[in-house]
């Protein structure tokens, strides 16, 4: 992407590229406490994933995925 995460710039990017997925976040998230807005885009990218891996839809950054010992795909998956 072309800005960081911790900039504005970023995030905006972030979150335009989550609302093309369908995947809209609300304005007011309550109190941030120790959770950051970039965390939260990090969530909601990694349910975009999920949702990707789930339907059949996501690619291995690794093609094929590693395994492990136990038979397990290591990889990430977007």
């Amino acid at each position: 992407l072309a800005f960081s995460k911790a900039s504005w710039a970023g995030m905006r990017e972030r979150l335009k590229l989550l609302a093309e997925a369908d995947i809209e976040l609300p304005g007011d998230l309550g109190m941030a406490n120790e959770v950051g807005p970039a965390d939260v885009i990090d969530a909601a990218a990694a349910a975009w994933s999920a949702r990707r891996y789930l339907r059949g839809e996501a690619k291995s950054v690794i093609n094929p995925p590693e395994l492990s010992r136990d038979g397990r795909q290591i990889t990430i998956w977007y």
